[in-house]
């Protein structure tokens, strides 16, 4: 699970950086 983390937070910054 906490593997799943750094994928997340990745995913949301990435989105983030986009806008």
């Amino acid at each position: 699970f906490l593997s799943l983390i750094p994928k997340i937070a990745g995913g949301i910054a990435s989105l983030v950086k986009d806008l």
